[in-house]
This record gives C-alpha cells, structure tokens and sequence, in this order.
C-alpha cells in the first residue's frame, strides 16, 4: 500500500532523530521541547503508540507492489514496531549510558543507526523485499 509509505518513512527518520537526541543534544536541540511535551502527555504518546501499531500491521500485509505479504516490508514494519515499542517504554536514568568514553557504544547511538538505515534502506529501494 503506498499510502503507508510516506508515513513509514516519517516514523522512522524520526524515531533516529530521537535516538541520536540522546547523544548529540547540542546539534539536535530543537527536538528537545517537543520530546519533553511528548513525555508529559500520556494521550499524545497512546495516539502515536496506536498509530504506529497499526502502520505496523498494515505494512505486513499491504506491502508496496510487488512485494508479498509480510515479508515485502518486513524491516521497514519492523523498525516501525520497534519505535512503538520505545515510545511506550518508560525510560529511567539515560544519563549512565549516555555518558560514556566512546559515542558509538551508545545504546542510544545504535538505535539511531538502526533506525537511519532502515530509513534510508526504504526511501532508496521501496519496493525491494529487504530482510
């Protein structure tokens, strides 16, 4: 379904430019008041939480042509759920893992990559079946 194709591709440029907010808050500070208002309101965070769910569903099974069920955007969905997943999972102290001798041992900075390829990997070649 092609329709879901711009809306992946939102949800995951964002969902790594969330991830490396974490380790590079200096160079992404406009992002900052918009994650604090998304964690203090509960109603805006379930919204996108069942947005993204159901953009994840919908990718399973209406890829973009010609690709088959499920597996046609299987990373792409993947990446999709895994942002829904962060979304809702309260995050405890971030600053122990943040601040550490090497940046690309980051948790954070991992996500960000995974997100960033995904992303790029879907924008570049929509309508391979990538596993």
């Amino acid at each position: 379904m092609i329709q879901l194709y711009p809306l992946s591709l939102f949800i995951m440029f964002f969902s790594a430019l969330f991830s490396f907010l974490e380790v590079y808050k200096a160079e992404l500070s406009f992002l900052l008041r918009f994650k604090r208002a998304l964690e203090k309101n509960e109603r805006i965070k379930n919204i996108l939480f069942i947005v993204f769910l159901l953009t994840f569903v919908l990718m399973l099974f209406f890829p973009i042509s010609p690709g088959p069920v499920i597996l046609g955007d299987f990373l792409p969905s993947f990446a999709v759920f895994y942002s829904a997943l962060i979304l809702k999972v309260k995050k405890e102290d971030i600053k122990d893992d943040v601040v550490t001798d090497d940046v690309f041992k980051s948790k954070y900075f991992k996500k960000g990559v995974f997100f960033s390829a995904s992303f790029v990997l879907h924008f570049v070649f929509p309508s391979f079946i990538i596993l």
